[in-house]
């Protein structure tokens, strides 16, 4: 899935993991929960 990126700039490889792990995790399940989950703020809660 990296090869789409044609590489990555190292100080973001934690963004990139983590926007991995909420689409394969399956917390994302559709377009409104992606644009939710972008505009959340780092600590909020639920």
């Amino acid at each position: 899935w990296l090869a789409r990126f044609h590489g990555v700039a190292s100080r973001y490889l934690t963004n990139y993991m983590g926007w991995r792990r909420a689409l394969d995790g399956g917390r994302v399940t559709s377009a409104e929960g992606l644009l939710r989950l972008a505009i959340k703020p780092i600590h909020s809660k639920g």
